[in-house]
Parts: C-alpha cells; structure tokens; sequence
C-alpha cells in the first residue's frame, strides 16, 4: 500500500512518474533488465509458454497464496503452464495476498531469498497491533550460515517448531540437550542501562529532517539508500561508509561537548552580622604579626593559638588543652597564610606544605575527639578576576574538598581573602561564617564570591580540529611527560597524527619500561618521524632542566602522576609528598624552566578529583589543584596553557575495570579514549585555561556525592535542586521540627518490637537503594551484605544514609563489623535506645586508632603517653563495671580482673594484653 511498482513503455511510465512528482511523491527508477508485468513482456510469452508446458507440475502440499489474485490459489491452479505465463505479464498482488494471510490468521512470516526487502513490505501490510513476527532467512552483509540460524532461532523462542535435526549439522544435533531453568524469569535487570543524552528536535525542523537522514542510513544497506535516493548503489557505496563517518565523528563531537564545564565565581548576599557569637580558636603559625588583624572586633571570643605544626600528636596534646574550657563554636586556621611576602620560591620548591600542616590539624581534632568545624583561611588568589598566586594554598583547596567528604563534622570550608583585608571584608567573613551555607568563598572587600562548576559548551563554529596541517599551534617538538603510561602513549599518538613530527617520552623508567619498543613503533605509525624514550624525574628540577636542555621541545604535555588511595587519618606526611611530586612539583619545574620558550601548547592533564573532591585521594586532589592554579598563573602572563581536569578514562590509566563499574553506579562514566582525546582537542579549541571534562550522570552523582553533607558547589547542575532545597537525596524521613532526625523521632514512640521492626525495614531499604534495586526483594534480613554485591564503594554509601537518618557517629566497617540487615538494625536499635551499642562503636574506633598508630611508628614518647591514657581511661572503666560480675571488666570467674592485670604493666605488657584483647 506505500510502494506501487509501474511498469510499461519509457514515455509512459515518465509521464505517470512525472505527475506524481509534482504531487510531492518520490519516485525511483528500478534498475532492471526488462518492464516486468507489463505489456512489454508479450513479445515473449509464447517461447516462454512452450518451455513452460515441458515442466511437470504437481499439486502442492502446503497452502500457497497466488500474486496473481491475492488470494489462496487452487492444486489445478498452480500446477497448470498457464498459470505460470501469466505470473510473467500480470500485475503482482502482493499488498492483496498479505491482507488474506492476515485474515486466515496467519502471524508467522519467514522470507525466502537473498534479503530482507520482502519482510519489510510485509510490515507495512500487516496492522499495527497485529503480533505477527517477520524474519528474513538472509540478509546480504551477513555469513548465509548464522543468518539462518539466528533465524530459526526467532521463529523457534516465538513458538514455532523447528526441526533442529535438520536444520544443525550432525554433531550438534547428537549432543546432549541442556535444560533451562524449571522457575520463570523474572526478567528484571539489576544494572541500569545507561541511555544517551540528546536533545530531541522539534517536529518539522531542519533537525529533524537530518536526523530522520542519518537514521535512514544508520538503518538500511546501501542498496536501499541508494533506491531511496534514486542514485547508483555502487557510486553511493564508496560514499556511504564515508558518510557513516563523519555522522559518528559529528555525534562523538556532541556528545564531548557536553562534558566541558569550567569553575566560575558567584557573587552572594549574605545578612548582615554584626559579631560571631561564640568561642572560637584562631591557629596561626609563629611569625612577627599576627594573621588577619581586627578580627576580634568582630568574633568577641576568639582565641589566637600559635603554634608551630611539628608533629600530629603535639598538635593534639595543644588543642586538647584549649578545648579544656569547652569545645569552641569553630576553628580558624591561618596556618597557610604567609608571614610576610617574600616571593614564591618557598611555595615551588615545597607546594605539599600547606596540605600537610591542615592535615594534621584535622587528623589532630579526630584524635581528641572533637567536631569543631575547620576553615581554613588562605591567601591564594581565588575569585574573579584574580589569579592564583602561591601553589601551596590552592594545594589546601584541592585538600579541603576531599575533607569535606571525608569528615564533614571536622570541616568549615576554605575562605580566601585578599592580602591585607579591612573593615568590609572582615565584616563579609564573619557574615559567611555565621551562616555557614557555603564551603568555598572568595572574599575581597565587601564582595563574597561563591564557586560553582557550570556547563561550558562550546559553540558548533569552535569544536573544529585546533591543530592538523601546516597550523602553526601544532607542536614540531612534543614532550609528554608520563610518556610510557597508556594515557601517555595516547596522547602521544593523537599529537602525531595531528603533525608533530618529533616526541619524546618522558617517565620514571625511561626505555627500561617493558613495551617501551612497541610504543615508539605506535607513536611512529601515528606520523612522528622521531620518537625517543628517555628516564626522568619530573619531581627533580635538576633532572628536567637537563631534559629541557637536550631536547629543544616547542610543546608539552604532562600527563604524569601518582594516585594514592588512603583516608585522611591514616596518611601520613611521606605519603603527601610522595603523591604530590610527580604532578605538582612537576608542573611548576616545566611551567619554571619553560617560561623563555616560546611554545605552541602547553596542556597539563589534571583530575576531577581536585576540583570537587573524592574520598581517599586528598593528596592527589591536592596535587592536582597546584597544577591548575599554575596554569592559571601561567595563562595570567600571556603564555599557552591549559589544564584538563578529567574524569576516568577507560581502556587504562588508574581506573580498574571494577572501580570503573563501582564509579559508573553512582552517574560517573568513563569516557572512550577516542571521545576523550575529542575532549582534548575541544579543551585546546577554547579558551578557558582550566577545563573540566567528564561524562557525570548528574542526577545520579549529586544525591551520592551530598549523602552527608550539601555540596554548594554543584549548585545548578542537573539533579542538584532537589539536595539543594532540603529534599532527601536517599529516600529517608525528613528531619523534625526538634532538629533529630524524623527516623529518630519515629522509633522513639514505639514499643521495643515495635522499634525492632521499624529499624530492620529501614536498613533493608537503604542497602536496596545503594545497590540499585527497585524494591527490598533482593534484601533479606538474614542474608550477609557480602552475598547481596556489597563492595567498599556501595559500604561507604550505606553507612552516610544511616548517619544522615539517624544522627549516629557510625564507624566506617560499620557493614562489616554487623554482616547483614538484621545485625545492623539490632546495633541501630542498640545505639539509639542506649542498650549499649555506643561500646561497640568506641572498641572499633579505638581499633582503629591502634591501627593508626601502628602505622605511624612507636617511638618511646609515643608508648608513654598512650600507655597512659590507656590505663586511665581503661581504670575508670573497670572502676564503674563493679565487683567483677558479668557485666563489668572484671572476670566472671574471679580470676584477676582486666585492671588487674593492668596495674604495674609495663608499656610492653600494655601493648600486649591490648592486642589479646582486641583479638579476642
């Protein structure tokens, strides 16, 4: 009914086809032989009757239905010379004989013949809720074999018989068969499948009309495409794959651009505060004058500490003093500022500093015990306008972001001021400190400038390929640092493809890497005439001065780094240093050394993770927001720069296969390598000098990413508003008007069962929603979490929603120390009802702070004071558990009691007895 095939006289036909030309219908000459079923056809039906009429003909044995008449032909019928004849010259009722297979019922068609052109007519004569199932047995781009395997397949999982005896060579149709499973599927699928995000165009537009274009030939072979378009298949077929290229190029193109997003400043308004009420701690480092002057006018109770940041454990034994009088209202840390302005040759030579004396000022205030939030005040450079100045402050930043995640009772936020602040501006920070809505702040004067991470698309006339050709921006001379790493070798790549001609690879190891041979071999196929592997340091000034000296390079690419995965607790001050060198040490000695050069790029790659944050990597967050601020700098100057904060990468780097799925679970993707390098070649087109460029499943990323606390710096993007106006991100009570959580409120006016059960239900609902299910089916209560998929990220995930709807301080191996539902909901109930749960979460802290210490070393000093402590604290418990009974520390069987056998031990004899204990 939509294709009507005319056949006759040339003159004829063109006439008919002419007229339904102007009448808006399209036409297409059939490339055949002869005018089938037309008259043009009689000059040669009667030879073709007479070797008809030699052919024996017998009735059939399955209904047939005849083209001739549309309908179902009789044995006599077709069996009969003239039957045949006029199948040469008559019209075809295709459309007819469809319409009567469907009105006999018929819903199974299977084409016999070299395609599929047959099968698609049929969908258009059958209705549209008609259930019938159509199949070609061949298709042209496909191996006959399979085809028609694949099938008898579809006709066979849709009901019909298939003779597979037949049909399969002899050894598979004697092996064995395999049962299916006896119980019905259910048919839910646990992962998400992730759908692409486009935009669709509006009915009737020119967008519409191209994407109903390039689906046509996403859809059809070239021999439709070319009937369609009335062109030659063979002329269509050196153009079409082509054409198949440039869309999939103009798509990953799209696509890429949604990934690009930039930090920007927003200007707030805050009320006006006139004094901060309250107790509060101002820690400033030794130095003639005191950081932030005045600011007492304004916060009546501050308190100034100065104190020089030895070690962890003097930092504590000072706070623990201070807080004697009472925990203040919020700790104030102008350790970073400097002491007075003498350039910033300190910060280069040593840009993890600041990041190490902020760590040990939160992982101080963990071992006290204390929650007093820490801002941090700098004097980096942030805001509009402004241009970071000293690496070592905006390390802080890149630090502060992944302790705000980590401890958000331990955390304020991070203020930079201007250099010498007065009246207005200190009024503006006491204002954003009383409210305390935001965590990231510029303030200069009177004006307050939050950051935000925004969309930065670019335009369509922008994302065209920056360099290729004779294009003077193309680097002759590239240095990639981390050359012999798998992002390394595709960078390398992409560049001499694009026309670099000579690339050095820079690593560690230098030509001593295994495969070091086989990526010189790539990186030449890419194009480069000259490739050299050579051993560097890039954390070693003295090492890449030499490098920059021997090799006259005109472009660069760091790419090297070091990932160390550790909490903030347990890093120690190596670990920093260590996992800071390569990234930021390195791009301020090329950025140095390379300042009298007159470069064509220099592109640093940096993270994610130093521009919001991600738990266990505050070190490399760190690192990575040196190398942006540096590109700032740089850029600040009139020189080439960019730094690419990126998101995981798949097909290597740091990301595993599984910590790619765990990440993909909570709306961040990783990107193709192909459509990432896309995202270089956009970052180096624009003119941003930091670029952010990751594919986030935003509605996804934010309710995990705020589960614990708000993150106002995602402010705007897609799935943000509903964290931002107080909605609850994982689907538990909103808080009461008493300020506890509405969970709390709830089981508080219940009976114990009935306590029992509320908490045991909401468990099985929170570790249904961290593991993606739709419902608590796949929960039960008795069933280990281990067994139901939970791993380290989706443990995490859990626990912030328990803390978040209960108010409780739980432990980070909260899953692991109560193995499933029930266990966990029984120590809720524990904890929330003070039967005693509160124990097992100090034992599993002190645990932890054991392990800490261990970590960290024993020295004499150390083994005192801790012995000490532990004695005091463990003698006050067992004078408080009474004359030994079960419920106290003393042994039931009244042997010596814990205090005992406390009493006189030596520091060894302590150690000892607490691992027993903890063992135990």
């Amino acid at each position: 009914p939509r294709s009507v095939v005319i056949a006759g006289v040339e003159a004829a036909v063109e006439e008919v086809a002419s007229t339904l030309r102007e009448q808006g219908r399209r036409t297409t000459r059939l490339r055949v032989s002869h005018a089938f079923h037309s008259p043009l056809m009689e000059p040669m039906l009667d030879a073709f009757r007479e070797v008809a009429e030699r052919i024996a003909y017998a009735p059939p044995v399955i209904p047939v239905v005849s083209n001739l008449s549309g309908q179902l032909a009789t044995g006599d019928e077709l069996a009969s010379s003239g039957y045949w004849v006029r199948h040469v010259r008559d019209t075809v009722r295709f459309a007819d004989g469809i319409t009567a297979l469907n009105a006999h019922g018929v819903t199974r068609f299977l084409e016999i013949g070299p395609d599929g052109t047959l099968t698609a007519l049929t969908r258009n004569c059958t209705p549209d809720d008609s259930p019938a199932l159509l199949t070609p047995t061949l298709r042209k781009d496909s191996p006959e074999h399979p085809a028609v395997l694949r099938a008898m397949a579809l006709l066979h999982v849709n009901g019909a018989v298939v003779d597979w005896a037949t049909a399969l060579p002899p050894a598979a149709a004697d092996a064995p068969p395999v049962d299916l499973p006896t119980y019905a599927f259910q048919r839910t699928r646990f992962w998400p499948t992730v759908a692409a995000r486009t935009v669709a165009p509006a009915a009737g537009s020119a967008a519409e009309g191209d994407a109903s274009f390039w689906s046509m030939l996403e859809r059809r072979g070239a021999e439709e495409v070319a009937e369609t378009l009335g062109v030659d298949e063979d002329a269509l077929g050196s153009v079409l794959p082509a054409l198949s290229d440039l869309r999939r190029d103009h798509v990953d193109r799209a696509a890429v651009n949604g990934w690009r997003y930039r930090v920007e400043w927003e200007p707030l308004e805050l009320p006006i505060q006139r004094a901060l009420p309250g107790r509060w701690l101002l820690l400033q480092g030794p130095g003639a004058a005191a950081p932030v002057p005045g600011l007492e006018r304004f916060v009546p109770g501050l308190e100034r500490l100065t104190c020089d940041v030895l070690g962890r454990e003097a930092l504590a034994r000072a706070l623990e003093q201070a807080f004697d009088g009472g925990a203040p209202a919020g700790v104030i840390s102008c350790l970073n500022l400097p002491a007075s302005h003498t350039g910033e040759a300190a910060s280069v030579a040593e840009p993890h500093s600041g990041v190490i004396g902020t760590m040990t000022l939160v992982q101080a205030l963990g071992d006290i015990g204390a929650s007093a939030p820490v801002w941090v005040f700098t004097q980096a450079g942030f805001g509009p306008d402004r241009v970071p100045g000293d690496p070592a402050q905006a390390a802080v930043w890149g630090f502060g972001r992944v302790a705000a995640l980590e401890h958000p009772e331990r955390w304020g936020g991070l203020v930079d001021l201007s250099p010498q602040p007065g009246h207005d501006e200190l009024a503006a920070v006491v204002a954003l400190l009383a409210h305390g809505d935001e965590d990231q702040v510029a303030v200069a004067g009177a004006a307050v400038h939050a950051r935000r991470l925004r969309p930065a698309s670019l335009p369509a006339s922008t994302t065209a390929p920056p360099l290729g050709g004779d294009d003077s921006s193309v680097p002759r001379r590239l240095l990639v640092t981390g050359g012999t790493g798998a992002l390394g070798v595709r960078v390398a790549e992409w560049f001499a493809g694009r026309g670099t001609r000579e690339v050095v690879l820079a690593s560690r190891g230098g030509a001593d890497v295994d495969g070091a041979a086989g990526t010189v071999a790539r990186v030449e196929a890419a194009g480069a005439e000259r490739v050299e592997v050579v051993s560097c340091d890039v954390a070693d000034r003295a090492q890449v001065a030499a490098l920059l000296d021997a090799h006259q390079v005109d472009g660069i690419a760091h790419v090297a780094g070091v990932l160390d995965v550790e909490p903030i607790d347990t890093t120690t001050p190596a670990q920093v240093e260590w996992a800071m060198a390569a990234k930021a040490q390195g791009t301020l000695h090329l950025e140095e050394l390379t300042r009298n050069r007159d470069l064509s790029v220099f592109v640093v790659f940096s993270s994610i993770a130093g521009v919001w944050g991600s738990g266990g990597q505050a070190a490399y967050a760190a690192a990575n927001a040196v190398a942006d601020a540096v590109v700032e700098a740089r850029r600040a100057r009139g020189a080439v720069g960019v730094s690419v904060a990126w998101g995981p990468w798949a097909g290597g780097g740091m990301v595993s296969d599984v910590g790619a799925e765990e990440l993909e679970r909570r709306g961040l993707r990783t990107m193709e390598p192909r459509r990432a390098l896309l995202g270089l070649e956009s970052a180096l087109a624009g003119s941003d000098g930091t670029v952010v460029m990751a594919d986030v499943e935003w509605d996804r990323f934010v309710p995990a990413f705020t589960s614990r606390r708000p993150a106002p710096f995602l402010t705007g993007l897609p799935g943000a508003a509903r964290v931002s106006d107080g909605t609850d991100t994982v689907g538990a009570e909103p808080g009461s008007a008493a300020g506890r959580p509405a969970l709390v409120e709830q089981v508080a006016t219940l009976s114990p069962q009935g306590r029992a059960e509320a908490l045991l239900g909401h468990v099985r609902r929170a570790a249904a929603r961290a593991l993606g299910h739709a419902d608590i089916g796949g929960v039960g209560a008795d069933r280990a979490f281990r067994d139901m998929g939970f791993d380290s990220l989706t443990a995490v995930e859990l626990r912030n929603t328990l803390i978040k709807d209960t108010g409780l301080p739980l432990p980070t191996t909260l899953v692991f120390d109560h193995p499933s539902p029930a266990a966990l909901a029984q120590h809720l109930d524990a904890e929330l009802s003070g039967g005693g749960g509160t124990v097992t979460t100090m034992l599993a802290d002190l645990e932890s702070s054991v392990v800490r210490i261990m970590r960290a070393g024993l020295d004499q000093d150390v083994r005192t004071l801790l012995g000490a402590r532990l004695k005091a604290l463990l003698g006050e418990i067992e004078e408080d558990g009474g004359d030994g009974d079960e419920d106290g520390t003393g042994a039931a069987d009244g042997g010596p009691s814990l205090g005992d056998r406390l009493e006189g031990a030596s520091d060894e004899e302590l150690f000892d007895l607490i691992s027993r204990e903890l063992e135990q």
